[in-house]
């Protein structure tokens, strides 16, 4: 799997860093749905960045 990450230091300064990690998890859910995962048994969340990511992909 790939994941991006970044620490306080790196910490994205554009949208489009952040839009990308959301590029990323759903990606990953549709290989999951697409591997025979039921939807509706996929859960996402996360602490710090992955909270974030997790909150944004509701919208």
């Amino acid at each position: 799997m790939n994941f991006v990450q970044w620490n306080e230091e790196e910490s994205p300064k554009n949208e489009n860093v952040v839009l990308k990690a959301v590029e990323i998890v759903h990606a990953m859910i549709d290989k999951e749905v697409a591997a025979g995962i039921n939807p509706e048994n996929v859960f996402v969340c996360g602490f710090s960045q992955g909270g974030e990511a997790s909150l944004l992909l509701s919208f």
